[in-house]
């Protein structure tokens, strides 16, 4: 798969929003064809030159994975069921000012695993938000992923299918004018978006984009 600058009809469009449009967050797969031509796809809102390299790397290429048709993999059955409910509430409504429905639809419901083409779940995946020891069942933190696993292959004939050009696997990436970054929440009145792990947070989100 490659990605190139195109001024002409591009299919991923990169914003630095911030408000209510803001944080990072990012269309799930062929959704973004679905998206307006006038608004970003992805957005990425606050990295300065003071963001550590490790931190840039992770969070684009998190979501990164959302526009190639990758879900959060701490949304995998094996995963959800680590973590006790009623702590996850109290502590999302705390830290993100989420309510229940919220929590239960960001974190406490599973994905559908025949909807899924992929191995079992996996706590290190790039696409894996750190969960902490203290809203798990057993006290252990589900640690997610710095980087994308060197170890992970993609069949290309699953992959092409979630992505937006399977004919050339081309995603022709453009940041719009007076725009940078990449968009990762997921609000239910459009497709979904998937939010992602703002810089230094453990989970972040809203329902409808894919973060």
């Amino acid at each position: 798969m490659e990605f190139v600058e195109s001024k002409t009809d591009p299919k991923v469009r990169i914003a630095r929003a911030g408000g209510q449009t803001g944080g990072y967050w990012s269309y799930l797969g062929t959704d973004i064809l679905s998206i307006e031509h006038n608004e970003p796809t992805m957005n990425l809102e606050g990295f300065t030159m003071a963001t550590p390299e490790s931190e840039f790397h992770r969070v684009v290429r998190h979501e990164t994975g959302h526009t190639m048709g990758f879900p959060h993999e701490h949304m995998r059955r094996a995963l959800v069921n680590k973590i006790d409910p009623e702590k996850a509430i109290k502590f999302f409504g705390e830290t993100q000012g989420w309510s229940e429905a919220e929590v239960r639809q960001q974190v406490l419901t599973p994905l559908e695993e025949s909807a899924l083409w992929g191995t079992q779940a996996d706590p290190n995946s790039i696409m894996c938000y750190q969960i902490p020891g203290s809203i798990t069942k057993d006290g252990k933190p589900i640690l997610g992923g710095l980087d994308i696993d060197k170890g992970l292959h993609f069949r290309r004939q699953n992959l092409s299918e979630a992505v937006p050009s399977p004919e050339t696997d081309q995603i022709r990436g453009h940041a719009a004018e007076g725009q940078n970054q990449i968009e990762e929440q997921t609000k239910n009145p459009r497709p979904g978006k998937t939010q992602g792990q703002g810089q230094g947070q453990t989970l972040t989100g809203l329902p409808g984009r894919a973060q």
